[in-house]
């Protein structure tokens, strides 16, 4: 049986078809075969532990360092890193520009939001236009600026766009702050604290202009191409033209309400003499008539209304009240006629004209159902004329 010699423990082999030492664990068959140097690539003979054209060790070669399975998995991990790396640069790049549509939009809405503001808070827009109107597109504009604002506070801000990213929200917060304001003053331009919202608005402004100009972003410019500074200016004027408008409605509503002062003075004092009045002819029918008392009662009840027809003839009437003077004058005419005939009747009957103090009477019936009517039609548009005219808002 042939005999090796494993080359590296000098073991001797009595199997010549051996592939590893049974001592060491060689692989016979790597070490008794020519090698090819991999750093020189010189075919080396198989006893030769050097290279022979460059002297690098045979055992050195057989390391991971030097194999084709390391150096191609390193190939194989620079192709990934490179890769990798490019996809870092690539997508980092991608998610930068995605974050900067966000400053565009932001942009965007805020032009509007200042075009509108522009447009319509101005003394003639505010005074021909109808509030409720501009306050609901007023506030869709500060929905949209809260909605921007939300997105901005919810994200977290990019690599060196912290600063920008919170004076971006503030910026947000501030023209919606200021849309807030707009909408009470335009709401209620009476109300006590309007003065001091202006003031507001003007500070807030200022705030905004400083924050427009820090803000520095690439495809997004935040420096209004309007001028703002004229809103608080206008929103005074509107305010000033309210408060005399009001003025003028105040003392319109004091006259009124004096007129309807006297006026239901003297109502009241009429019904209470043709109540007296109906009560004592009622009394002298069922008890029977003592003449002189009977004058005297029918020239009392004639001189009342004539004292009241004097005190409403002095009343000033503002305008949209005369027509109530002039009925209320017109039913104290026939009531002082019904009067009269009243008492030509009387005079008849004391004269024992009784068949003429009969139509005199019928006569003075005709008149009393003529004042009756005219005194309800009085009083309807009386009543619904005074709900009317002391309701400020109506003047």
């Amino acid at each position: 049986m042939k005999e090796i010699v494993c080359p590296k423990c000098k073991q001797v082999i009595d199997d010549a078809d051996a592939k590893f030492c049974p001592k060491c664990g060689a692989d016979l068959q790597a070490l008794m075969t020519n090698w090819t140097c991999k750093k020189c690539g010189h075919v080396n003979s198989a006893d030769a532990s050097f290279c022979k054209s460059c002297g690098d060790s045979r055992n050195k070669q057989s390391k991971l360092i030097y194999s084709e399975k390391f150096r191609y998995g390193i190939a194989i991990v620079a192709v990934i890193l490179i890769g990798g790396l490019g996809s870092y640069f690539y997508f980092n790049g991608e998610n930068e520009q995605r974050y900067l549509t966000n400053y565009a939009a932001a942009s965007r809405d805020l032009v509007e939001v200042n075009s509108i503001l522009t447009s319509n808070v101005k003394f003639e827009s505010l005074n021909a236009a109808k509030p409720e109107q501009l306050i609901e597109q007023l506030k869709t504009q500060k929905d949209t600026l809260d909605a921007q604002a939300k997105i901005f506070s919810d994200m977290k801000p990019f690599k060196n766009y912290d600063a920008q990213h919170a004076d971006l929200i503030t910026l947000l917060q501030k023209e919606s702050e200021i849309i807030a304001q707009i909408i009470q003053v335009i709401s209620k331009p009476l109300d006590s604290t309007v003065d001091a919202s202006i003031e507001n608005i003007k500070n807030n402004l200022a705030t905004v202009k400083t924050l427009e100009e820090k803000i520095k972003v690439p495809n997004a410019n935040f420096v209004s191409t309007v001028n703002l500074s004229n809103v608080p200016e206008q929103l005074n004027v509107f305010v000033a033209e309210q408060r005399k408008v009001n003025a003028a409605k105040m003392e319109k509503l004091a006259a009124n309400q004096e007129f309807f002062r006297q006026m239901d003075d003297a109502i009241h004092r009429y019904d209470g003499a043709k109540s007296d009045l109906g009560k004592i002819l009622d009394s002298h029918k069922t008890s029977g008539i003592i003449w002189a008392d009977y004058f005297s009662v029918l020239d009392r009840a004639k001189s009342a209304r004539i004292e009241i027809r004097n005190s409403v003839s002095e009343i000033v009437a503002p305008a949209g009240t005369e027509n109530l003077k002039r009925d209320f004058r017109t039913v104290l005419d026939d009531s002082i006629s019904y009067c009269e005939l009243m008492r030509e009747a009387a005079n008849l009957g004391f004269n024992n004209y009784h068949i003429d103090r009969m139509k005199k009477e019928t006569a003075a019936k005709d008149v009393d159902a003529q004042v009756q009517s005219e005194y309800a039609t009085f009083m309807g548009s009386y009543t619904a004329a005074k709900n009317r005219l002391l309701n400020i808002n109506n003047l």
